[in-house]
């Protein structure tokens, strides 16, 4: 993630992404990938549809 903002992202604890409209992230931060328990390469090679509970 280039430009100010990448600092702020890597290092929040909290959740953050950016996904595009096909419903795939683009990019993840590592608290989003710590909660879920997934790899980054594993998020981000499924659309985020199939992480969603359907209920």
């Amino acid at each position: 993630m280039p430009g100010t903002l990448a600092p702020f992202f890597n290092q929040s604890f909290d959740c953050l992404c950016i996904a595009n409209f096909e419903g795939y992230f683009v990019d993840i931060n590592p608290g989003f990938i710590e909660m879920l328990g997934y790899s980054k390469a594993e998020l981000m090679s499924k659309k985020i549809s199939e992480f969603i509970y359907p209920e």
